[in-house]
């Protein structure tokens, strides 16, 4: 029986912390019970081993552990996935691969949508507190450095796009998701200078996404069309708890101090949504608010997105992973032979009529970054 992945680059809680995995990943809200590939780098944040003698940092925010994991993987044609899912999940019939990053995990997910390969390979992508690239001299975010998360976010955007080809008696299941979620935390000023920060970053995966859609001529059926905002309706089971609250997160748990308290589950801020491409703004700026990312929004995006989804008719063409570019996979309007949906697809969401216009706002939105 086909299984469905979660690759979970150090997002998932361990050791001491291990108690907040249930809340945190909680895999019995799925219907079918997914395999958590856990993926915690290779190595030191900033060096190596004895034969490497500069021991210098080799990425600014701690990513290189990842990126040597991700090497470890590598194939010849750039895939990562496919020698992974080989080594890490022998036996299982793969179906669906979710990619979960937290913190400096988030540069596995870069290093796995760089690969167009491994691109079409991905039915989800969520970063938490996960988004950073590096900065050249001139404070410019280079194109290799972002290309691959922008190309996967935009086909999560136009699949709001191409949902308009089933007169809103939809899926809302098709197309790839992708979620970043963030805080507000800027690190030091020599730091802020090297690397873009969560807040920035994702604002420039968005920007660069727009602009994708608005020069790419695979996006070419999109101009003048209207979008849907939303492929998820019930936004609001973001801030349903996971379990009792008061919670507190600092020193008790060897998290740097300040101490911070949480009431109640919080609703995030949602600066940007179109289509499946969403981005959750939770602010806070201390240690505290960075691993309420894995401990708790984690699990809550887990359950607004990402089990609805996977849960819906798990025999639907698109949702089936591996299937390649969702929007040409298979007939029927977006990918649904004869355009016959199941019971069990949510209704459309507010929609907006975005034309060129309106993909060029977006994209400014975030062009500071790319280009000065």
């Amino acid at each position: 029986m086909a299984q469905d992945v979660i690759i979970s680059a150090f997002a998932t809680p361990g050791g001491q912390t291990s108690k907040y995995r249930p809340v945190a990943q909680p895999v019995d809200i799925f219907k079918d019970r997914p395999l958590v590939i856990d993926v915690n780098g290779i190595g030191s944040d900033t060096w190596m081993g004895p034969s490497d003698t500069e021991r210098k940092p080799r990425e600014p925010w701690g990513g290189a552990p990842f990126s040597r994991e991700a090497a470890r993987y590598r194939d010849r044609d750039g895939s990562v996935l496919r020698k992974l899912l080989q080594q890490r999940a022998r036996g299982v019939e793969v179906r669906r691969v979710a990619l979960v990053g937290f913190s400096a995990g988030g540069t596995f997910l870069h290093n796995v949508l760089d690969s167009e390969v491994d691109r079409k390979m991905v039915d989800a992508a969520i970063y938490l507190d996960a988004i950073n690239f590096a900065k050249m001299p001139s404070g410019v975010v280079p194109k290799a450095s972002w290309y691959g998360t922008a190309a996967f976010a935009a086909g999560a955007i136009h699949a709001g796009f191409k949902v308009r080809e089933m007169n809103d008696a939809r899926a809302g299941f098709l197309g790839p998701l992708f979620v970043t979620s963030h805080t507000h935390i800027k690190q030091s000023k020599s730091l802020e200078a090297q690397v873009a920060n969560t807040s920035d970053s994702s604002l420039l995966v968005y920007g660069a996404a727009m602009n994708m859609l608005m020069t790419d001529p695979k996006f070419a059926d999109i101009m003048g069309r209207s979008v849907v905002g939303s492929m998820q309706t019930n936004l609001r089971s973001l801030a349903d708890p996971p379990g009792p609250f008061p919670i507190t997160i600092g020193s008790p748990q060897g998290v740097p101090p300040p101490n911070k308290t949480w009431d109640a589950m919080p609703m995030p801020a949602i600066p940007r949504s179109l289509g499946n491409f969403y981005e959750l703004d939770y602010g806070g700026t201390v240690g505290a608010d960075h691993v309420f990312q894995a401990w708790y929004a984690q699990g809550a995006i887990w359950r607004t997105f990402l089990a609805p989804r996977w849960n819906a008719v798990r025999e639907s063409p698109y949702t089936v992973a591996g299937l390649g570019d969702w929007a040409a996979c298979c007939q029927g309007p977006g990918g649904n032979p004869g355009g016959n949906f199941a019971a069990g697809f949510y209704k459309t969401g507010p929609s907006m009529l975005l034309g060129a216009a309106g993909l060029a706002a977006g994209f400014l939105a975030g062009a500071t970054l790319l280009k000065r």
